[in-house]
């Protein structure tokens, strides 16, 4: 059975040059399709940088009106030659330090039960701008050199802490 003439496909449009040499707009799908993916990209990037903006402008003001620990605090910065995990004895508080510049390095620290302990965390940005630990209430921003985190004498267990955005983590072991 065959279809009527008007059922029928029709032509195929005539090549790219041969619109050209009549006056049509020549097809430019692919820089079209370059041009859309770039806005959205530009787009995606100023809304995340806003979502940022405006989730650390809430945290800090939730940790304000909380009673949360909020603030710098000078910090040595750490440095390859003091990045070991145990924290060490110094005047009767155990002492570690933390990298923050490209993530919490070491990642995971150890100190004894006990006693007192204070985290030195060097100098962080982006997603290390601020440093977290929501079980006691602290939060510290990182991007004025550092922060100390003063904890008090732990009992053995396992103690999370957070970039700002709660997006990369570390742990503090008491044992």
């Amino acid at each position: 059975m065959a279809f009527p003439k008007r059922y029928q496909a029709s032509k195929v449009p005539p090549p790219v040059q041969q619109r050209r040499e009549s006056g049509d707009r020549p097809a430019t799908v692919g820089s079209d399709r370059l041009i859309i993916g770039l806005l959205i990209s530009a787009a995606f990037f100023a809304s995340y940088a806003y979502a940022v903006s405006v989730h650390d402008q809430r945290v800090a003001s939730s940790a304000a009106s909380q009673g949360t620990v909020v603030g710098t605090a000078s910090a040595a910065p750490a440095s390859a030659a003091n990045l070991d995990p145990q924290a060490k004895l110094e005047n009767g508080v155990q002492t570690v330090y933390v990298d923050a510049a490209n993530g919490f390095n070491p990642q995971t620290i150890f100190a004894k039960p006990g006693t007192p302990v204070k985290i030195r965390f060097g100098e962080g940005r982006g997603c290390y701008s601020a440093v977290q630990f929501p079980q006691f209430n602290i939060y510290k921003d990182l991007t004025q050199g550092g922060a100390e985190v003063d904890l008090p004498a732990l009992q053995p267990g396992q103690y999370q802490y957070s970039c700002g955005m709660q997006m990369a983590f570390g742990l503090l072991v008491v044992r």
